[in-house]
Order: structure tokens, then C-alpha cells, then sequence
């Protein structure tokens, strides 16, 4: 094996070449028409879109590509969410619930892990991570706020577990639901009010 770079001072190499270069021009900000509107974007997050423009380069190599793909529901809010934080769903979209269900399948159309493995369990503590909690500095307690950004995207996450996701136990996992959806609409120091009333 040759490094990348030595391939291309090499004739018997092009071909690897132009394979290897469609590869890196994936992580970078790649112009994509979507419906009526040209995205930059990082698509090594978007699987889907990745496979996609992976697919148009190879099968026309060497062609300055204009790449168009077709409309998706609601992709602009779900680009929002995945390069701002989920809790940027919440603002754009307020308290239309069939809408959450449109995000919610273009996530799984665009292949994105939203839960990331999450159970219930997890994402609970990641809603609990808005709690002020206090630390002992020299026999003295100190106050550490509470991460709220990482409890709204919590908040995202146990609203797609509750729409698209499996639960693992089906008796006890409705209950731990049940208690997280009280804890968000018990806090609305952290959670806004759209948030409260889709969750």
C-alpha cells in the first residue's frame, strides 16, 4: 500500500485515485439541490446522502456534477437539528404534532442514529443533566449549574423513542417514559413551553 498521495504521480493508479478523492470530498461541504433549494453539506453525517452522492460520482466519474436529489419532508429542520442540536426541532416547529412524526420518518428516510443507542435509562439522565447540582470546594459547597442544552436534546430524543423507537421491556419502559414526560413538563425553567406540550 502507497499513500494516497503518491497515486496520483502514478499512471496505473488513477483509477484508485478518483475513488479515493469521491471518498474525500464526502466530509467536505459538498453542493446538493434538495427540492428547490441548494444545501451546502457535510453529508458524512446524512448516511443516506452520503451513499447518494458516493453513488453519482462513481457512476460518472470525472464529471463536474450538478447533484439534484428529489424533496424530503421537513429536510431543513432536520438539518437544523443535526448541525445546531435537536432542541433547535422544537423551535422551528412549535406544537404541530403530525409534524414531529414527518421529522421523525425523515430521520429514518436520511438514516440518521438520533437515539445513538440511547435507552430510556440514558436518555433520562440526560434530561436529569439540567439540575443544579453542588460540589465541595474546601469543606464548602459550590453551586454547578446544570446542563440545559444537553437535557433539550435529551428531551428530542425520548420524543423520537416515543414515535419511531422499540422498547427492550415492554411493562417497565412505558413506566420510566411516563416519569421522564412528568420530569419535562414538571421544568419549565429549562424546557419551553412548545417543548412541554409536544412531549
Amino acid at each position: 500500500m502507497l499513500p494516497d498521495d503518491l497515486y496520483s504521480k502514478l499512471a496505473e493508479g488513477a483509477e484508485s485515485t478518483k475513488a479515493a478523492s469521491a471518498m474525500e470530498s464526502l466530509s467536505e461541504k459538498t453542493p446538493l439541490k434538495i427540492g428547490d433549494t441548494v444545501y451546502k453539506l457535510d453529508v458524512s453525517k446524512i448516511p443516506y446522502l452520503a451513499a447518494f452522492v458516493k453513488f453519482q460520482r462513481l457512476s460518472r466519474p470525472g464529471d463536474d456534477l450538478d447533484l439534484v436529489h428529489g424533496d424530503i419532508a421537513l429536510f431543513d429542520v432536520a438539518l437544523k437539528g443535526l448541525e445546531s442540536g435537536y432542541r433547535q426541532c422544537f423551535r422551528c416547529l412549535r406544537g404541530n404534532i403530525s409534524q414531529y412524526h414527518t421529522l421523525c420518518e425523515t430521520y429514518d428516510f436520511l438514516r440518521v442514529d438520533v437515539l445513538r443507542g440511547q435507552s430510556i435509562d440514558t436518555i433520562f439522565a440526560d434530561l436529569k443533566a439540567c439540575k443544579t447540582d453542588y460540589k465541595f470546594d474546601y469543606q464548602r459547597p459550590r453551586a454547578v449549574k446544570g446542563d440545559k442544552t444537553q437535557a433539550r436534546d435529551a428531551a428530542f430524543r425520548l420524543l423520537f423513542l416515543i414515535i419511531r423507537g422499540k422498547f427492550s421491556d415492554e411493562k417497565k419502559d412505558p413506566a420510566k417514559v411516563y416519569n421522564a414526560v412528568l420530569f419535562i413538563v414538571s421544568h419549565s425553567a429549562t424546557f419551553k413551553p412548545a417543548t412541554r406540550f409536544v412531549v
